[in-house]
C-alpha cells in the first residue's frame, strides 16, 4: 500500500497573514473564500485554485513563490484538462479527502440572528414546492436598507444548506461585483474557461453549469438595479435563486416577500440575546 502524502504546513502565507495582524476570516473575506479554505491553504491540505492565487498575490504583493503557492504537476493537468474541455462543462480532478458540496458564503452565520421565522419558512415553502422540471421562480427579499434582507438570507443559507450541492453568494451591488464574484464561482466549479480574459464567456459558463445542474442556491445580495441583475440569471435549471433588494416592485423577474420592521417582542429578544 502507498503510503498517504503528508500535508506540510504553508508557513509562507500564514505568516503574510500573521504579520498583518489578520484572522484566517479577515484573510478570506478579501478574496472572497471562507475561512475554512484558508485554514486548508495554510495547513497544506489543498492548495489555492488558480483565481485564489492570483488574489493573494495581489493582496500581499508577493509572487507564487515568495507565498509558497507554486503550481505543482497536478494542478498543470488540471488546467490543461479545463482549457481542452467544452464551455460550461465542469472538469473532473482527482478528489481529495473530505470533499463538501460547493459552499460559497463569505459571511458567518449571525449567531444574534432572531426572528423572521415566518419569512424564512414561507421562502423554503416556496422554493421547494414549486419545484418543477423548470426554474423556480426567483424569490426576492424586499424592504429598506438596515432592516435585515442580508442577514436573512443568510440564514436561510446556513439553515437550508443540507438540501443543497452548491449554495453561491454573489455581490450584486455593481456589475464589477457582480462578474467577479461569478468568476470566482466559475474558478471553484473547475469550469473551463474560467482563467478567460473574457469576463462574458466565464460568465457564460457560470449561467450553462447552472441550468444544467440541480439542488443549487443563487443569492444574489443587493440587488437593487433588477434590470441589471437579470442579465445574468439563468434561463433554465432547477436551482433556487433568492434575491435580497430594496426594489419595492420586482415585477415578472421575482417573486417578493416584504420585510417589515421586527416586532416588539423580536426586538426585545434580540436586544437582551446581544447584552448576553
Amino acid at each position: 500500500m502507498k503510503k498517504a502524502v503528508e500535508a506540510i504546513p504553508n508557513v509562507r502565507l500564514s505568516r503574510e497573514r500573521e504579520q498583518r495582524s489578520w484572522s484566517q476570516q479577515e484573510l478570506a473575506d478579501q478574496p472572497g473564500t471562507t475561512p475554512v479554505n484558508v485554514s486548508r491553504w495554510e495547513r497544506g491540505l489543498t492548495t489555492p485554485s488558480p483565481y485564489f492565487r492570483r488574489k493573494l498575490c495581489d493582496l500581499f504583493g508577493k509572487t507564487f513563490q515568495e507565498l509558497g503557492l507554486v503550481e505543482d504537476r497536478a494542478d498543470s493537468r488540471s488546467e490543461q484538462a479545463r482549457a481542452e474541455a467544452l464551455p460550461g462543462q465542469a472538469v473532473t480532478t482527482a478528489p481529495s479527502t473530505g470533499i463538501a458540496p460547493l459552499w460559497h458564503v463569505p459571511h458567518r452565520r449571525n449567531p444574534f440572528f432572531t426572528g423572521r421565522e415566518a419569512v424564512l419558512a414561507r421562502l423554503h415553502e416556496t422554493l421547494t414546492t414549486e419545484r418543477t422540471a423548470a426554474l423556480t421562480q426567483p424569490q426576492a427579499i424586499s424592504g429598506l436598507g438596515g432592516i435585515g434582507k442580508t442577514q436573512t438570507a443568510l440564514e436561510y443559507a446556513y439553515r437550508y444548506r443540507s438540501e443543497y450541492q452548491a449554495v453561491c453568494w454573489v455581490r450584486a451591488d455593481t456589475r464589477e461585483t457582480l462578474v467577479s464574484d461569478l468568476m470566482a464561482i466559475a474558478d471553484l466549479l473547475h469550469l473551463a474557461g474560467a482563467n478567460e480574459q473574457d469576463q462574458s464567456r466565464v460568465v457564460e459558463a457560470v449561467r450553462c453549469w447552472l441550468s444544467e445542474h440541480d439542488r443549487w442556491l443563487l443569492i444574489l445580495d443587493n440587488a437593487d438595479d433588477l434590470e441589471l441583475v437579470s442579465e445574468f440569471l439563468p434561463t433554465s435549471g432547477t436551482g433556487h435563486i433568492l434575491l435580497t433588494t430594496r426594489a419595492q416592485a420586482t415585477g415578472l423577474l421575482a417573486h417578493s416577500i416584504d420585510l417589515e420592521q421586527m416586532e416588539p417582542e423580536e426586538g426585545a429578544l434580540f436586544l437582551l440575546q446581544r447584552a448576553k
